[in-house]
Formats: C-alpha cells, sequence, structure tokens
C-alpha cells in the first residue's frame, strides 16, 4: 500500500499501548498511523468523528469489555476490521469474541511484530471481500426489487392484454428457454432432450421423441446418445392405433423437400391411413441438412391449435439457432483448448500481464523457465526482485525499467538478448519479447512477454568468437612465419645474386667461369621465383591482397615483357612476337603489377614448354562505350599443349601436368596466381590447347580510361643503362647501413664501380653518429636492424633539419606490399627488395639522385622492331584501294589460317597496290595473325555501307 494504514488502538494500559505500538512499528513492510484512546467513550466518540482502517482494541476496558465495543459499534451500523487484544487467552474469550465479530482475537503475551502484522493483513482483506459481499447483496436487492417492480408493471400490462397475448407469452417462454439452453453446460444429446421436454410440457404432449437419421451431421456429436425419448409419466402410452414410437413405423418415414419447407410422408401407404391423428412430426433442419425429426402425442380430447405449424415453424428456427450457438460455442471451447495445449507444448515461456503490470497467465514453459509460483497474483515487479537477474557476462541486476514487458506494458515492442539468470543449478541465458495488445480504440489491454533460453547458442557462439580468435592468431602467426621465412631466405639470396653479380662483372675471369657464374646466377633467381610463388599464394588465401589501380602505360609493359623475353627467344631460337590492335589508347585504369605479373606467369610457361616455332603476345582493344575499354590478352605457343585429361587440374594449387613435372623447375602456382589475379581484376582466364600442337591462353579485361592520348606509331626502345656524371663534385657520398658485412660489401663494391665514396653501419644508431661528421649524398639503409631498426633511424633523419632532404633507399629482405608502404609512408624515398640485381639498384639511384644521367650505351640488347604494331599503310587506304569482294576474300581467308590461297590473294593486291601486298605478305609471314585479322577487319567495316550492317 501506498498510504500508511489508519489504526485506532484502544487500551487503558499506556505502557500496553507502547508495547503494542513498538510491534507495529517494527514492521518493515506497512506502514502505519496509530490513534490512542484510553477509554472506551473516548474511542467511541473518535469513531464518530474520524474514519480508520482497523481498531486494535484490549479486552479489558474499566466496566466494559472489547466485546461490548464490538457489539455496540455493529449495532449502530459502524463496520470497520476490528482485533481483539487480551492477555487472558481462554478459548471462551476467543469464541465469544469471534460470535461478536471481530475480525481476530490475539494474546498479548505471545504477540509478536509479524503475527500482528499478518493479522491486520487478514482483518483488511476479510474486510475488504466482507465489504463487497455486503456491497453486491445491496446490489441484488435493489436488482431485485427494480426486477420485482418490472415484473409487476409487466403483470399489469398482461392483465390488459388479450387470451392470445396470453398465449403468444407462453410461447416466448417457451423460446426463451429453449434459447437459453445453447449456454448451459450441457452436452448435445442433454440438450435435445431437454429441448423435447420443454416443448412436450409446452403441448401437454402425452410422449415425446427424437428420430435420428443416419444421414444427420448430428450423430458425429452424439456419441454416446441418450435415449432421446420424453414420457411425464412412465405407464403412458400414446392413445393412437400403432405405438408412433414403434421403431419400424417411425422408419418407414421419409423427408421430402417442398417449396422449401420439409414435410414427412409415409411411403408404404398414400392416403397415411395408419397416419395416427393424435401425432404431430415436426422435421428439423439447419443450412440445407436434415438434422432429426420430432413427435409428439397429444392428447386425443385435444384438438390441434391452428397456431401450432406457425409456433412450431418459430420453434424449429429456435432450435436451428441454438445449435449453431452450441457448435460455435463447442468450436470456440475446442480452439480455446488447442490453444491452451499449443501454448503449454512450444518449449518457450510465455506469460500474459494486465494493463497494471500483474501476470494472469503463464504457460509450462515459462513456469518451468523462470520457476514461477502457480499463483500469479502479485505484480510482475515483485515478481522480478526475487529472480536473480542480471545482464549477461556482468555482476549488474538488470534493470527492469529496460526489461521488454515493462517497455510493452509502456506500448514500446522491443526484445533483448542478453538477460541473464542465475539459478545455482545453472545459469540461463534469455532471449525476452515484450509485444503489447492494444483494443480496437487504441487502448493497451494487456502485454505478452515470451522467453526462449539460448543458453547453447551463446554458448555456441562463445566457442565460435574463441575459435574465430584462435583462427586469426593462427593466421598472425602464419603471416608472421611467412615473414620471418622471406627475410631469413632473401638475406643469404642477395649475399648470393649479389656477389655473383659482382663477380660477373670481372673482366678477367675466362669464359668456363662466367658460363659458371651465369648458372649460379640462373639458379639463385630460380630459387627466388619459387620462393615469391609460394609467399604469394599464402597472401592470397590469407585475403591480403587487394587491388592497386594506377594509371598503366599499356605499351611500356608490352615493351618490358618484350624486353625481358626476345633473349630467351634468341638463345631457344624461337619466334616471339608482341602486337595490339591499332590506334588503341596508351594509358588504362588498371593494377600493373598483378597485369604485369599475369603476363610474366603465361609467357614463362610459353616459353618453357616451346622447343620450336613462335610464341605470341596479342592485345585486343574493344571500346565497350565512351569510357570503358575491353582489353583481350592471349599468349599463343607451339609447344608441347596439354592432354585432355590433364586441363582439369591446369589451374589448382601445386599441380603440374605430366610435362610439367618433367621440365625442370616450377611449384606448379604460376597458373593458380594468374586465375586469381584475373579474377580480382573482374576477370576469366581461360585456355585452349591441343597436345603436341601448343596452347593459347586468354583473359579480357574491363578497364576505363586515365588519358584519352590515341597512339598510332609506338616509337622503338633500347635498353639505356644510367651514367654519373659528378660535374664539379670529386667525392660522392654513399651511406650504406646493414647489418650484415656480406650486404654491405656488396653494394659498397657496386657502388665504387659507378665512383661512388661508401661509408658503413651496422645499424641505425652508428649511421646517425656518421650523418653528423658527413653528409651523404645517399643513404641505402637496412629496415631490421639490432639496437636501431631502419625505420627508427629514418624518423630520426626526418626530423633532423640538417638531414631531413638526404635521399633515403630503405632495403629490407621483406617481400610483403605492407613493408613498402609502411617504408614510404614514413619518409623513405623509394624501396628495394632483397635480392635486388645491380641494375635496379643504379637505376633507383638514377632515378633519385640529380647528379644520374642516362645515356645509350655502347652495345644495345636486341629488341623486336615491333612491325605488328606499325602501319605504313592505313586500313583506310586499304578499304579505298581493294575491291569490296576481294576485301572480303582476304579477311575470310585470314581467318580461316590459310596461308596458300592467302598468297594468292596477295598477288591480286598487287595489281590494286603494291606496298599494301607487301605489307600483308610481311605480316602473314611473321605469323602476326592477331594483327592482320584486326587489320582488315577495320577496313572491311570502313568499305561496308551502314545499310548492310
Amino acid at each position: 500500500m501506498n498510504s500508511p494504514i489508519s489504526i485506532l488502538l484502544v487500551d487503558d494500559d499506556e505502557e500496553d499501548f507502547l508495547i503494542t505500538e513498538n510491534l507495529l512499528l517494527k514492521s518493515s513492510n506497512i506502514r502505519y498511523q496509530i490513534q490512542w484512546c484510553s477509554s472506551y467513550h473516548e474511542a467511541q466518540a473518535a469513531l464518530q468523528g474520524q474514519a480508520f482502517d482497523l481498531v486494535l482494541v484490549d479486552y479489558l476496558l474499566g466496566s466494559k469489555t472489547g466485546i461490548d465495543f464490538i457489539k455496540e459499534n455493529r449495532d449502530a451500523g459502524i463496520w470497520i476490521p476490528t482485533i481483539l487484544l487480551t492477555g487472558l487467552g481462554t478459548y471462551d474469550t476467543d469464541l465469544k469474541a469471534m460470535q461478536s465479530g471481530a475480525a481476530d482475537y490475539l494474546n498479548k503475551n505471545t504477540l509478536t511484530s509479524p503475527d500482528l502484522e499478518r493479522s491486520i493483513r487478514y482483518a483488511l482483506q476479510q474486510f475488504q471481500h466482507q465489504q463487497m459481499l455486503r456491497e453486491s447483496e445491496q446490489r441484488f436487492k435493489q436488482l431485485a426489487e427494480e426486477l420485482e417492480r418490472r415484473v409487476e408493471e409487466r403483470t399489469h400490462a398482461l392483465n390488459q392484454s388479450n387470451q392470445e397475448l396470453q398465449t403468444n407469452q407462453k410461447k416466448l417462454q417457451l423460446l426463451y428457454a429453449l434459447s437459453d439452453q445453447a449456454h448451459q453446460e450441457w452436452s448435445l444429446g442433454e440438450l435435445l432432450k431437454n429441448t423435447l421436454q420443454k416443448i412436450a410440457d409446452y403441448l401437454n404432449a402425452l410422449c415425446a421423441s427424437i428420430h435420428i437419421p443416419t444421414q444427420s451431421p448430428l450423430l458425429s456429436l452424439l456419441n454416446p446418445s441418450p435415449p432421446l425419448i420424453y414420457c411425464p409419466s412412465e405407464s403412458s402410452h400414446p392413445p393412437c392405433k400403432h405405438n408412433f414410437i414403434c421403431k419400424d413405423w417411425i422408419e418407414s418415414l421419409t423427408l421430402t423437400r417442398e417449396g422449401g419447407q420439409y414435410t414427412v410422408l409415409d411411403p408404404a401407404s398414400p392416403q397415411n391411413q395408419d397416419f395416427p391423428d393424435n401425432v404431430w412430426v415436426q422435421p428439423v433442419s439447419w443450412q440445407e441438412e436434415h438434422l432429426f425429426i420430432m413427435f409428439f402425442a397429444l392428447p386425443q380430447e385435444d384438438r390441434v391449435d391452428p397456431g401450432l405449424p406457425q409456433l412450431m415453424a418459430q420453434i424449429t428456427h429456435q432450435i436451428s439457432n441454438m445449435l449453431q450457438q452450441f457448435v460455435n460455442i463447442q468450436l470456440i471451447k475446442e480452439n480455446e483448448e488447442r490453444l491452451k495445449q499449443f501454448m503449454e507444448a512450444i518449449p518457450v515461456g510465455i506469460f500474459a500481464l494486465s494493463a497494471d503490470g500483474k501476470p494472469f497467465y503463464a504457460n509450462r514453459g515459462a513456469q518451468e523457465l523462470l520457476k514461477l509460483p502457480p499463483q500469479l497474483d502479485i505484480p510482475l515487479q515483485n515478481l522480478f526482485k526475487t529472480l536473480p537477474v542480471y545482464r549477461e557476462g556482468t555482476n549488474e541486476p538488470y534493470p527492469y525499467t529496460e526489461t521488454p514487458w515493462q517497455k510493452a506494458l509502456l506500448g514500446q515492442d522491443s526484445s533483448v538478448d542478453d538477460l541473464e539468470i542465475r539459478f545455482e543449478e545453472r545459469p540461463l541465458s534469455l532471449q525476452v519479447w515484450g509485444r503489447s495488445v492494444r483494443d480496437i480504440q487504441g487502448n493497451l489491454r494487456f502485454a505478452i512477454a515470451t522467453f526462449a533460453d539460448i543458453s547453447e547458442i551463446k554458448q555456441t557462439q562463445r566457442a565460435l568468437i574463441l575459435a574465430r580468435q584462435k583462427a586469426e592468431d593462427a593466421n598472425s602467426a602464419k603471416s608472421t612465419f611467412l615473414a620471418n621465412m622471406s627475410h631469413e631466405i632473401r638475406t643469404p639470396m642477395n649475399a648470393i645474386l649479389g656477389f655473383t653479380q659482382l663477380l660477373q662483372m670481372d673482366s678477367s675471369l675466362g669464359e668456363e667461369q662466367q658460363r659458371k657464374l651465369q648458372v649460379i646466377l640462373q639458379s639463385g633467381e630460380h630459387l627466388l621465383r619459387l620462393i615469391s610463388d609460394i609467399l604469394e599464394m599464402s597472401k592470397i588465401e590469407a585475403g591480403h591482397v587487394s587491388l592497386e589501380l594506377e594509371s598503366v602505360d599499356i605499351y611500356q609493359i608490352l615493351s618490358e615483357l618484350e624486353s625481358v623475353f626476345i633473349a630467351k627467344a634468341y638463345d631457344k631460337k624461337l619466334d616471339f612476337s608482341v602486337s595490339s590492335s591499332l590506334n588503341m589508347p596508351r594509358h588504362f585504369k588498371l593494377d600493373k603489377q598483378k597485369l604485369r605479373q599475369v603476363l610474366f606467369n603465361l609467357l614463362s610457361n610459353a616459353f618453357k614448354f616451346t622447343a620450336q616455332g613462335q610464341i605470341e603476345l596479342f592485345l585486343r582493344v574493344k571500346p565497350k562505350d565512351a569510357l570503358l575499354y575491353e582489353l583481350t590478352f592471349k599468349v599463343q605457343d607451339t609447344g608441347l599443349g596439354i592432354p585432355p585429361e590433364e586441363q582439369g587440374k591446369v589451374f589448382q594449387s601445386f599441380e603440374q601436368t605430366s610435362s610439367g613435372r618433367q621440365t625442370q623447375g616450377g611449384t606448379g602456382l604460376g597458373l593458380a596466381i594468374s586465375q586469381r589475379f584475373v579474377q580480382m581484376m573482374g576477370g576469366e582466364i581461360s585456355f585452349v590447347s591441343q597436345a603436341n600442337q601448343g596452347s593459347c591462353f586468354s583473359f579480357s579485361l574491363v578497364a576505363p580510361l586515365s588519358e584519352s592520348t590515341l597512339v598510332k606509331e609506338p616509337v622503338e626502345t633500347a635498353s639505356a643503362l644510367p651514367v654519373f656524371d659528378f660535374g664539379h663534385l670529386h667525392s660522392p657520398h654513399a651511406l650504406v647501413v646493414d647489418d650484415q658485412t656480406h650486404n654491405r660489401d656488396i653494394l659498397r663494391l657496386l657502388l665504387e664501380q659507378y665512383g661512388f665514396v661508401v661509408l658503413e653501419a651496422s645499424n641505425g644508431q652508428e649511421a646517425l653518429s656518421i650523418v653528423e661528421e658527413v653528409t651523404p649524398d645517399v643513404i641505402l639503409l637496412d629496415m631490421s636492424m639490432p639496437i636501431m631498426d631502419g625505420l627508427t633511424c629514418l624518423k630520426h633523419l626526418r626530423q633532423n633539419p640538417a638531414t631531413k632532404d638526404i635521399c633515403v633507399i630503405m632495403i629490407t629482405a621483406n617481400a610483403f606490399s605492407s613493408d613498402q608502404q609502411t617504408c614510404l609512408q614514413a619518409g623513405a624515398n623509394a624501396f628495394v627488395s632483397k635480392p635486388y640485381k645491380k641494375e635496379t639498384i643504379i637505376e633507383v639511384l638514377s632515378q633519385h639522385l640529380s647528379f644520374a644521367q642516362t645515356a645509350m650505351p655502347d652495345t644495345q640488347v636486341p629488341i623486336a622492331t615491333q612491325m605488328a604494331i606499325t602501319s605504313l599503310i592505313s586500313a583506310e587506304e586499304c578499304a579505298s584501294s581493294l575491291p569490296r569482294d576481294l576485301l572480303k576474300q582476304l579477311l575470310d581467308t585470314a581467318i580461316c589460317i590459310d596461308e596458300d590461297c592467302f598468297l594468292q590473294l596477295i598477288q591480286l593486291v598487287e595489281g590494286y597496290h603494291t606496298e599494301l601486298a607487301g605489307q600483308l605478305k610481311q605480316w602473314s609471314q611473321n605469323y602476326y595473325h592477331e594483327h592482320l585479322i584486326s587489320f582488315l577487319e577495320t577496313a572491311h567495316l570502313i568499305q561496308t555501307p551502314s545499310s548492310d550492317n
């Protein structure tokens, strides 16, 4: 209760009053407002002037007693719960107190505060119930008086009506009685039998019966069915020629429907001579379904009332409505029972709360899950306090205001999955939903709370999180291992390849020694490629590889690849060509490194498996729209080819064909890496191959333009090595910082050959000390070193105004792109991975030192003349010079690769254009088929009118 309980304490002994008051004040749950009266008459006066919730009265009050006090109040109409206090404690006194109307009788000698509180609570509840009963009795009395008044008025009105109205009243009473039966807790058989009885009593029938045909839908509801016969007297029999209850007679009757009404006929006797003249037969149907037939035997002396057919029609209609109500009620009960069974069977807890927060329903799941008491007559907030409810993963009690059921009582639907009940046997993780239910007007009717035990799900989630963490830790450990392995392998490889390149520069070595050095160098580079492939595939599988789009000069990539592989073609005596479409754009937005590596891998395989014939790299560029182009790359060779049974494993990691296993070198990763890279760039790589005839690998990429410049005639390029013009500089200084002595020796010997004065340091701290004395022109700084690593040293250099502009080239054995980004972001001018080639070091120096120049060497490495991408005669001139039929024959023959026929057609071309014939003949003899077809297609499109397309 929110307000205090007002108590009148009547005791002539102040000490006893103080004791009782102290017992009341000890209560922790209820607050009291106490008024003390020390005499009988003072208490009577207090009751007259003030309202009290309860009275505590002592038994002995001078000449009067507490029992006298209670009786006088009851006689005066003062109804207030009163508890009698006494020190006598006799049974006789207790009995008198109860008989006088006392709510309770307490012995002061043994009275405790809980006993007194419990007695007060009981007395107030009992008084409340009695008050409600008195109010109900008063309302009933008023209703009875009102009903009596209305009955008198109705009787007076009926007395003024005629006999017909009295008869109608009797009929209505019958109809009302029949209607009320649908609400009784009866079976269908009891309902029909009582209906038969009421109609029979109304008709004064001697006997009545109901016959249900075998096709009636009621039979399924009448199981078992009581005998549907009613006779007011056991010895009475229908006064008829034949007993109408006779089974044979009843079953001889049939029903026909005429004019929307059912009639009863006797098919055995058309004249129906045996039909009893005192029997009324009434069929009953519902929704065009015949249900049963009622038979009533009337007294012989009674004549059939003329109004009986109309009355029976009304009765039949009332019976139909009654049966419909009965069926509906049964359906509702069945649905309620099914719903209850469903609610009890579902494996979640459900309980409903009234708008004031009191639970009024809880299914079995809720009772078992939440250990709810059987009686749900206390507010949920109080029930909530008895449960050990916490926020998951904490020792913080769950705030009641944040629970979904409390929010639902406020009209907010919500759910949580972080509620945990910690019972002694085991904690439960619960997902809770709260939903509010409103009436048509939008007022809150009640709220529904649903609980689901998700302890196993939470445990699984925690296990998944732990497993994912372990997987991430394992992946991190794998990445760390790969980085360390890369560093540890590349460091000695740098020494092997570095000193090998330095020895190759020694002109005193003989031809045999140079050949052996070349074998060492090639073997080291091969080992390095194997390691790089393994690391690259590991990064791909770990998801550490991403696209890095930039502006790419497509001609530069083709030229670089041509320069790389032209020497191999020369050594193996192979025809090697690089060609592309005419007049194509030069710059595209692509991932340069991945594209270059894919083409490098495809060309490496082509050279590896081709012993004779030719290898061709062709690029065809087609516009898709104003900005997007489709780039199709093809690498075709005349090598060993791939047997059909082995073509399915070409792109699988660590898989090699039989010819690949017989060829030295390779890990089986090159094509797998290429496929992944092409897929990352949005394309798909495919191939066609025949054993002993060669293979053709191709892939297409869609890329936007980065520049709109068109290149018609690519310029031939020749290899150029940088030279350094020191000018007025007499001693350019280079500081080499590496903790490995042999690494410093390689760079020192290389740089000294180009005129540098080389200083050395074994760690970053030594390097900073040297820089304080001498300012070098360039610092080649290793990344991983003891005492002070390269990144820390670089940070100090960039923070010092005197050294912030020194050119710093980071050198590391770590092969991951993230290391390169880290170095460049820290302020490095360039990044070089170990092991490196001497050309790489010199090229980087030439790019970042102001005194470096590029000069043509005395001897040049031979490169391709790029005949395939240089046109002396344009496609427009070809289209205007040749007849349409001849140009079409040239194109068809080129597509079919019929060389003999093509050469015969060229002889015809000479009659129209000699230079064009020579150009086409040269392309054909050099196997520039893709470029030849592209050239002829362009000329044909120019020559063909648009209406022919």
